[in-house]
């Protein structure tokens, strides 16, 4: 469902809902911490590299946005269940958004710029409903995504992937396995994804003069690369 056709209530609810999920996450991912397991620390590590680095950065991030590269239909397919598995939304909401990002960048389009506020640019800009409504560009599928009929699977497998996902997390190692393989991972997944919005485009140095406020940080490559 689009942000333009929803209702002040739906806004509202939905915001609600998105509100709760950060929290719950966050709370889960603390929880792990203070029942610490090194086991499960290093294999959310591990997951967290291959829905993160593969998953969001080399599949929806340099494949699905940018059409970097070509691949193999079988090595694209697990690119983007690795990709679904990040948490992240479908790999063609997620585009949608980043296309607008990169067409807008830092300017009043763009959904998550630091110029309103670095709040806003981290985590802010996915409660703001009402501002979304009014950016018709997050509106739109990718029409060359529409295209992909692997793709479309995907982004309607998206619910089931995450679901099967958790489940599996539970039946691995129980309680423990959903808080770290599920909470903590999804936390420090969001967050390294979440830096290069607001850091990377308020901390750091540039080589050439930009129209936007992009900036390079070693730390943000290893984070997020």
């Amino acid at each position: 469902m689009s942000p333009s056709t929803l209702s002040p209530r739906q806004i509202l609810f939905y915001q609600f809902i998105g509100f709760s999920f950060l929290l719950i996450t966050h709370i889960g991912a603390v929880l792990a911490i203070l029942n610490f397991n090194f086991t499960l620390f290093i294999s959310s590590i591990i997951y967290w590299q291959i829905t993160a680095s593969l998953g969001i950065s080399v599949c929806y991030h340099r494949y699905c946005t940018h059409k970097s590269y070509e691949v193999n239909r079988h090595l694209k397919c697990l690119l983007l269940f690795c990709g679904c598995l990040a948490g992240q939304l479908g790999p063609m909401r997620w585009t949608r958004v980043h296309r607008v990002h990169h067409n807008h960048a830092d300017e009043d389009l763009d959904p998550h710029s630091p110029r309103h506020g670095f709040i806003h640019s981290h985590f802010g800009w996915l409660l703001q409903l009402k501002r979304r409504a009014k950016n018709p560009h997050l509106h739109k599928w990718p029409k060359d995504l529409l295209k992909d009929t692997d793709i479309v699977f995907f982004e309607k497998a998206f619910p089931w992937i995450q679901l099967s996902s958790w489940v599996a997390f539970y039946i691995v190692a129980g309680l423990d396995g959903v808080l770290w393989l599920g909470f903590f991972r999804i936390c420090i997944t969001l967050h390294s994804i979440w830096s290069i919005n607001s850091f990377g485009h308020s901390l750091g140095y540039t080589n050439f003069k930009l129209k936007d406020d992009s900036r390079n940080q070693l730390i943000y490559a290893l984070f997020a690369a």
